[in-house]
C-alpha cells in the first residue's frame, strides 16, 4: 500500500484547503522528507488527515460523529480529508467530509459523508460502515495495524518495548490476529468433554438393557403356541353365534318388507280404479279425431274473411288522409305563387336604389380616405422629431442629475475623510508604539502556547487519573459481582441436587422406558378407536347399499315396461306415415277426377276419396315419431346405466362384507396386544372407548415429569459451566486491582509536576500583560475619538497601511470634486438650449394633428351614413343577397308543385288496391260456405248434435298421448307390485325353512358376550407373552448396536483426549501462549535484522525466565544481557525504532508497505545516534519507500533537504503550509 496524495480542508489550526501530491517530482527525487514547524503549529494534523480519510478516526481522537468533532477548525462550517492510495498497482480515492448546517460556524453538526471510489470515478461505497469495511479489505490493514505499520504516532515508539508481558501479549494478539488460537484451544477442550460424556452415556445405556435366559425363552414360546390354539377355537365359536344372530336380523327385515309390499299393492290397485273417468275421455277424443281437419279448415277461412275486411277498411282510411293532404298542398302552392310575384318586384326596386344612391356615396368615402393617407406620414415625421428632441432633453437631465449627485457624494466623502485621517507626527509615534505592542503579543502567545500544552497535559493526566479510578472501581465492582454470582450458583446447585436426587440419570432412563411403553399403548388405542368407528360405518354402509340395490331393481323393472310401451307407439306412428306416403303417391290421379265422369281405374261415377280425404299432417307426425324414438333411446340408456350401477353396487356390498370380516380380526389382534403392554399391566388397565382420554392424561403427566427432570439436569450442567469463567475472572480482577493502584500513584505524581509548571507560566504571562496595558494607553492618546482601538491592535500593520491609503484617497477626492463642479456648469447651459427646441417641435406637432382629426371626422361621418342605409357590405354583396332571396322563393314554389303531383299518384295507387280487395272478398266468402257445409256434414255423420259437444270431446295429440301413457303406467305399476309382493313372500317362506338354531336373540347375545370375554382374556395373555418376547428381541438388537457404537466411538474419544492434553484448555491460554511465543520470536528476528542497519551494538532476545519478556544483548560488552528498562533515552529510541519497523513488516500480512510516517521521537537522540537513525531511514528510502518524519529537531532539518514547513500565524491561532501546497495555487 502506498499513499499517493493528501488533500484536506479546515482541520485543527490549518484553515483553508491544502493538497500534497506525493507523486510530484519533488517527492520522486526526495522520497525522504521532514515536516517541520513550531510546537502546536499543526504538524501532526497531516497524519490526522490521512487517518481520518481512511479510517474515520485519528490516533489522538476517537471516531468523529454527528455530535462530536474536535478536529474542525474553529470559526468554519465544514472540514474534509481525501487520500489517493494504491494497492497492487490499482489506484483508489477515499474521502471523509463533515459540515455544519448551512456551512455556518454556529450551525449544528451534520452526519459525516464518506465515499470510496476507483481512480477512474467508479463509486465502490458511500455508507461510512461500508467504506471502512472495503478499505480494510483492499489494504489488509485495520486502524490498529495501520498505526503500527505505516503511521507511527507520538508516544508509540516505545509502547511495545516498555509494555508488561501481559500487555505485550494483548498487543501481539491485537496486531497479528492470534486470538484464533485461544478459540481453537477452548473448542478442543469443550469437544473432548462432550465426547467423553457421550462415551459414558453409551456404556450406561448398554448396562440398563435386560435379557431372558434360554430356559425362560423356550417356556415362553410354548405358552404362546398353546394360547394361540385356544384363541383360534374360541374365534370359531363366536363366528357361529354371529351367523345365528344375522339370520334373526334378516327374518325381522323380511317381515317388515312383506308388510310394506302389501300396503304398496293396495295403493296401486286404488290408483288404477280412480283413473276410470280419464279412460272415457280417451274414447271420446279418438272418436272426434277424424273431424278435426274440417274444423281447422273452417277456422282458417273465417280468419281469411276477417283479414280481407280489415285490409279494405285500412286502405279506405288511408285514401281519406291522402285526399286531405292533397287539398292542403294545393292551397300552399297558391300562396307560394303569390309570394314569388312579390319577391320579383322587390328585387327590381332594390337594384335601382343601389345604382342611384350607393355608388356616389362610395366615391366620396374613397376621396376622403386618400387625403387621410397623405396626412399620416407627415404627422409621423413630426412626431419622431419631437420624440428625438425629448430624448436628448431627458439624457441631458439624467447627466445633470448624475453630476449633481456625484458632486454631493464627493463633498460628503471629503467631510468623512477629514474626520478619520491623522497628521504625520501622530502617525510616526503610532508606528513605533504598534511595533512594540506586536513584539509583546508574540511573547504572550508563546507563553499561552506553553500554558495550553501544560493545560493539555494536566487535562490528559486528569483524564488518565479518572480512567484509572474508573477502571479500579469497575474491577472492584466486578470482583464483588463475581463473588456474589459464585455464591448464588452454589446455592442453586444445592437446590437442584435436592430436586434431582442422587441417581438423576438412572431415573430419567426409567421414565423414558415408561414413556415409550405408553406411546405404544396410545398408538394401539388410536388404532382400535379407528377400527371400531370404521366397523360402525361399514355396517351402516352395507345396510344403505342393500336398500339402494332393492330400489334400483324396482326401477329397472319399471324402465323395462316403459320401453316396451314406447316401442309399440313408435311402430304405430311409422305405419301411419307409410300409409300417408302411399296415398300421396296417387294424389295426382285423384286431382284429375271430375264429378259425373267415370274413374279411369274403376269406372265409378262417384269419387268419395276425393271428397272426404283429409291429408295427414306429416310434419307433426314425424316430430311425434322423433320424440318417441328419442324417449325410447333415453329409456334404453337409463336401463343400461341402471343395470351397470346395480352390478357395481352388488360388488361393493360383497367387498364391504369382506372388509368387515378383516376389521373384526384386526380388532381382536389389537385387543390382545393392548392387554400385554407393560404400561397397561403396571396399572392393570383394559381397553375401553374412553381409554384414549385417560392415556392422554397419563402421557401429559409423564411428559411433564420427564421435562422437569431433564431441565433440572441441564440447569445443573449449565451452572457448572458458568461457574468456571467466573472463578477465572475473579483471579484476573485481583491482579488487575494491584496493578491499577500502582498506576494511580504514578499518575498523581505527574499531575503535581504539571500543576507547578502551569503556575510559573501564569506569573510570567501576568507581567507581560501589565506592560502591554501601559503601551495601549499611549497608543490611545495618539488616535482620534471615533477610531476603535481593538480593531487596530488586532491588525496593526494593516491599519497603518490603510491610514496611509486614506490620506492618498483624501487628495484624490479633492481633485475629483473640482472637476465635477466645472462639468456641472457646462451641462446646465446645454439643458436650457435643448428645452427651447423641444417647445417649438411640440407646437408644430399639435397643428398637424388637428388637421388630421378634421379629415378623420369627415370620413367617419360618411361611413356611418353608408352603414345606416346599406350596412357594411359592398354593392356586389348586396346585389348577390337580393338575387338569393328571389331564388329561395322560386325553389319553394317548385317544391310545392312536386309534392302535389306525388300525392295525386299515391291516391290513384290506393284506389286500385281497394278495387282488388273487393273482388277477393267475394271469392273467399264462397270458399267459406263450402268448407262450413262439409264440417256440418261430418258432425251429422258422427252423431254430434252441436259444435259445442264436438269441442268438449276434442283433444290434441299430446293430451291423448299423455292420458294413454298414464293409463299404461298405472297398469304396469299394478302388475309390478303384485310380482314384488309374491317374490318377498317366497323369500320369507324360504328363510323360515332354514332356521339354524332354536335359541332366541337374548340367549344368543348372552353366549356371544361370554365367548368374547373369554376371547379377550385369552388375547390379553397372548399379547403379554408376545410383548415379552418382542421386548427381549428388541433389547438384544439394541445391545448389539450399542456395543458396536461403543467400539467405534472409543478411537475418536482417544484422539480428542490426546489433542486436549496437548493444546486444550477451558480458557484457551495454553495454545494462545504457544502461538504468541512463536509470533514474538518472529518479531525479534525481524527487529534484529532492522537493528543491524541502525546500530550493530544491540540485539534483542526472549527472557526464558518470564513469558513474553524481552532482553537486550550488548554486543560491545562481550554479549552481556541487559533488561530493556536499563536503556538510555537514545538507546531506547533505536531499539524501539527497530521494533516499530519490524512490527510494520509483521502486521502488514501480504500487503506491501510502500509509505512510512514517523511522528516525533528524535528529540532524545545525540548527534551520533541521530545520524545512525537517519542513515537507516535513507537506506529504507532507497528501496522505494516514501518516508515522512515529523520533527522540530534542527539537525534533521539540516540533514533532510526536502521539507514541508508549517507556519504559525501570530495572534490569529491559525497556521499555514508552504504556498505551493495551498489548493488552487
Amino acid at each position: 500500500m502506498k499513499i499517493l496524495s493528501l488533500e484536506f480542508e479546515n482541520l485543527n489550526s490549518l484553515k483553508g484547503s491544502w493538497k500534497i501530491d506525493f507523486q510530484s517530482q519533488d517527492f520522486v527525487d526526495n522520497g525522504l522528507f521532514v515536516i517541520t514547524g513550531h510546537t502546536g503549529a499543526g504538524k501532526s494534523t497531516l497524519l490526522d488527515a490521512i487517518c481520518l480519510a481512511l479510517y474515520q478516526q485519528t490516533p489522538r481522537l476517537d471516531k468523529l460523529t454527528q455530535s462530536k468533532n474536535e478536529l474542525m477548525t474553529r470559526g468554519t462550517g465544514s472540514c474534509r480529508a481525501e487520500v489517493d492510495f494504491s494497492v497492487k498497482d490499482k489506484r483508489y480515492r477515499v474521502s471523509w467530509e463533515q459540515k455544519r448546517a448551512r456551512k455556518q460556524a454556529e450551525g449544528k453538526l451534520q452526519a459525516p459523508i464518506c465515499e470510496l471510489a476507483t481512480f477512474s470515478g467508479d463509486i465502490l461505497a458511500t455508507k461510512s460502515s461500508e467504506v471502512l469495511k472495503r478499505v480494510i479489505e483492499l489494504t489488509g490493514l485495520d486502524f490498529s495495524r495501520f498505526t503500527k505499520s505505516m503511521l507511527l504516532a507520538q508516544g508509540g515508539f516505545a509502547a511495545f518495548l516498555n509494555a508488561s508481558p501481559k500487555d505485550r501479549a494483548e498487543l501481539l494478539e491485537e496486531l497479528t490476529g492470534t486470538e484464533i488460537y485461544a478459540q481453537i484451544s477452548q473448542y478442543i477442550f469443550e469437544r473432548n468433554k462432550e465426547i467423553q460424556s457421550e462415551l459414558i452415556q453409551l456404556t450406561n445405556q448398554s448396562a440398563l438393557l435386560t435379557r431372558l435366559d434360554d430356559e425362560d425363552l423356550a417356556s415362553l414360546l410354548t405358552e404362546i403356541d398353546n394360547l394361540q390354539q385356544d384363541y383360534d377355537n374360541k374365534t370359531k365359536q363366536i363366528k357361529s353365534v354371529e351367523v345365528a344372530l344375522q339370520w334373526q336380523a334378516l327374518a325381522v327385515r323380511l317381515t317388515g318388507q312383506l308388510k310394506v309390499a302389501s300396503e304398496t299393492l293396495q295403493q296401486a290397485q286404488q290408483a288404477f280404479d280412480d283413473f276410470a273417468p280419464q279412460k272415457e275421455k280417451i274414447v271420446g277424443a279418438l272418436k272426434a279425431q277424424p273431424i278435426v281437419p274440417y274444423f281447422v279448415a273452417l277456422n282458417e277461412q273465417k280468419k281469411l274473411v276477417e283479414n280481407n275486411v280489415n285490409d279494405f277498411n285500412e286502405q279506405q282510411q288511408k285514401l281519406t288522409q291522402l285526399q286531405d293532404r292533397l287539398n292542403t298542398a294545393e292551397q300552399f302552392a297558391t300562396y307560394l305563387s303569390a309570394k314569388h310575384q312579390k319577391a320579383v318586384l322587390h328585387h327590381q326596386a332594390q337594384t335601382q336604389r343601389l345604382n342611384d344612391e350607393l355608388i356616389p356615396m362610395d366615391s366620396q368615402i374613397s376621396d376622403v380616405t386618400e387625403q387621410l393617407n397623405e396626412s399620416l406620414p407627415l404627422l409621423e415625421v413630426q412626431r419622431q422629431d419631437t420624440q428625438k428632441s425629448k430624448r436628448c432633453l431627458d439624457a441631458l437631465s439624467q447627466q445633470l442629475n448624475s453630476e449633481q449627485n456625484k458632486n454631493v457624494s464627493l463633498s460628503e466623502k471629503l467631510k468623512q475623510q477629514q474626520t478619520v485621517i491623522i497628521d504625520n507626527d501622530n502617525l510616526t509615534l503610532l508606528e513605533q508604539f504598534l511595533s512594540r505592542y506586536e513584539n509583546e503579543s508574540q511573547k504572550l502567545q508563546a507563553l499561552a502556547e506553553k500554558s495550553d500544552q501544560s493545560t493539555d497535559k494536566i487535562t490528559q493526566t486528569n483524564a488518565l487519573l479518572n480512567q484509572v479510578k474508573k477502571r479500579l472501581n469497575d474491577d472492584e465492582t466486578r470482583l464483588k459481582s463475581n463473588t456474589e454470582a459464585i455464591a448464588q450458583i452454589d446455592v442453586q446447585k444445592k437446590s437442584l441436587i435436592e430436586k434431582i436426587g442422587d441417581n438423576g440419570s438412572e431415573r430419567l432412563s426409567q421414565l423414558h422406558q415408561k414413556n415409550n411403553a405408553l406411546i405404544q399403548l396410545q398408538q394401539m388405542t388410536q388404532s382400535l378407536d379407528r377400527l371400531m368407528q370404521d366397523n360402525s360405518k361399514i355396517v351402516l354402509d352395507i345396510s344403505g347399499k342393500e336398500s339402494l340395490a332393492e330400489e334400483q331393481k324396482q326401477k329397472l323393472s319399471d324402465l323395462e315396461r316403459q320401453g316396451k310401451r314406447l316401442a309399440i307407439e313408435e311402430q304405430d306412428l311409422q305405419t301411419l306415415i307409410k300409409q300417408d306416403t302411399l296415398l300421396r303417391s296417387i294424389q295426382d290421379l285423384q286431382l284429375q277426377l271430375e264429378e259425373n265422369h267415370p274413374c279411369p281405374l274403376c269406372g265409378a261415377l262417384e269419387h268419395p276419396a276425393v271428397q272426404n280425404h283429409v291429408n295427414l299432417d306429416i310434419d307433426s307426425t314425424e316430430i311425434r315419431l322423433q320424440k318417441k324414438s328419442k324417449e325410447l333411446n333415453k329409456k334404453r340408456a337409463e336401463y343400461d346405466q341402471l343395470k351397470g350401477q346395480l352390478k357395481g353396487l352388488v360388488q361393493q356390498i360383497a367387498e364391504l362384507h369382506k372388509r368387515q370380516l378383516e376389521q373384526k380380526n384386526e380388532i381382536a389382534s389389537l385387543s390382545s396386544n393392548w392387554l400385554t403392554n407393560s404400561y397397561a399391566q403396571s396399572l392393570q388397565l383394559s381397553y375401553l372407548p374412553s381409554s384414549a382420554e385417560l392415556l392422554n392424561e397419563k402421557s401429559n403427566a409423564l411428559a411433564d415429569e420427564i421435562n422437569e427432570l431433564e431441565n433440572a439436569l441441564k440447569e445443573y450442567q449449565q451452572l457448572e459451566r458458568s461457574a468456571l469463567p467466573l472463578l477465572q475472572q475473579k483471579e484476573q480482577s485481583n491482579s488487575q486491582i494491584i496493578e491499577l493502584k500502582e498506576q494511580l500513584n504514578n499518575v498523581l505524581n505527574d499531575l503535581k509536576i504539571y500543576q507547578s509548571t502551569q503556575s510559573e507560566l501564569s506569573v510570567q504571562s501576568n507581567a507581560l500583560q501589565t506592560e502591554q496595558k501601559q503601551l495601549v494607553e499611549k497608543i490611545a492618546t495618539c488616535l482620534p475619538q471615533n477610531v476603535q482601538l481593538p480593531l487596530i491592535l488586532a491588525c496593526p500593520e494593516e491599519w497603518l497601511q490603510s491610514q496611509k491609503m486614506q490620506i492618498m484617497k483624501f487628495n484624490e477626492i479633492t481633485e475629483q470634486l473640482a472637476q465635477s463642479t466645472q462639468t456641472l456648469q457646462q451641462l446646465t447651459q446645454q439643458y436650457a438650449l435643448q428645452s427651447q427646441q423641444q417647445e417649438q417641435n411640440e407646437r408644430q406637432f399639435a397643428e398637424k394633428e388637428l388637421q388630421l382629426q378634421q379629415i378623420t371626422a369627415r370620413k367617419n361621418s360618411l361611413q356611418a351614413m353608408r352603414i345606416q342605409q346599406f350596412t357594411e357590405q359592398s354593392r356586389q354583396q348586396l346585389q348577390q343577397g337580393y338575387d338569393q332571396q328571389l331564388q329561395i322563393t322560386q325553389a319553394e314554389l317548385e317544391k310545392a308543385h312536386a309534392e302535389l303531383n306525388r300525392l295525386k299518384l299515391e291516391i290513384e295507387s290506393v284506389q286500385g288496391v281497394c278495387i282488388a280487395l273487393t273482388s277477393a272478398k267475394r271469392k273467399i266468402s264462397d270458399t267459406q260456405q263450402e268448407v262450413e257445409k262439409q264440417f256440418n256434414e261430418q258432425l251429422s255423420n258422427n252423431d254430434y248434435k252441436s259444435i259445442n259437444e264436438f269441442q268438449e270431446n276434442c283433444l290434441d295429440h299430446q293430451q291423448i298421448a299423455s292420458l294413454q301413457t298414464n293409463l299404461t303406467v298405472l297398469n304396469d305399476a299394478l302388475l309390478t307390485q303384485k310380482t314384488q309382493f309374491e317374490s318377498i313372500q317366497k323369500q320369507y317362506d324360504d328363510h323360515q325353512a332354514s332356521c339354524p338354531t332354536n335359541l332366541d336373540e337374548t340367549q344368543l347375545n348372552g353366549r356371544l358376550t361370554e365367548f368374547k370375554g373369554q376371547l379377550l382374556s385369552l388375547n390379553e395373555s397372548l399379547m403379554n407373552k408376545k410383548m415379552t418376547l418382542q421386548i427381549d428381541q428388541s433389547n438384544k438388537k439394541k445391545q448389539q448396536q450399542l456395543q458396536q457404537q461403543q467400539t467405534d466411538f472409543k478411537d475418536t474419544a482417544h484422539n480428542w483426549e490426546l489433542l486436549n492434553k496437548l493444546i486444550g484448555q477451558a480458557d484457551g491460554s495454553k495454545f494462545r501462549k504457544f502461538a504468541q511465543g512463536l509470533t514474538l520470536d518472529n518479531l525479534i528476528y525481524l527487529a534484529n535484522r532492522e537493528m543491524a542497519h541502525l546500530d550493530q551494538r544491540y540485539q534483542l532476545q526472549r527472557n526464558v525466565d518470564e513469558e513474553l519478556a524481552l532482553q537486550v544483548i550488548d554486543c560491545w560488552q562481550a554479549n552481556s544481557v541487559r533488561d530493556v528498562k536499563t536503556l538510555s533515552g537514545g538507546e531506547s529510541f533505536l531499539v524501539s525504532l527497530g521494533l516499530a519497523l519490524a512490527l510494520s513488516n509483521l502486521v502488514s500480512h501480504k500487503t506491501q508497505i510502500e509509505s512510512l510516517f514517523l511522528d516525533e521521537g528524535f528529540g532524545t537522540l545525540d548527534e551520533s545516534t541521530l545520524s545512525m537513525a537517519l542513515d537507516a531511514l535513507e537506506r529504507l528510502n532507497s528501496t522505494g519507500k516514501l518516508i515522512g518524519i515529523i520533527s522540530h529537531v534542527d539537525a534533521l532539518k539540516e540533514r533532510i533537504n526536502h521539507q514541508i514547513h508549517v507556519h504559525k500565524n501570530s495572534g490569529a491561532g491559525y497556521s499555514v503550509l508552504d504556498k505551493q501546497y495551498r489548493k488552487g495555487e
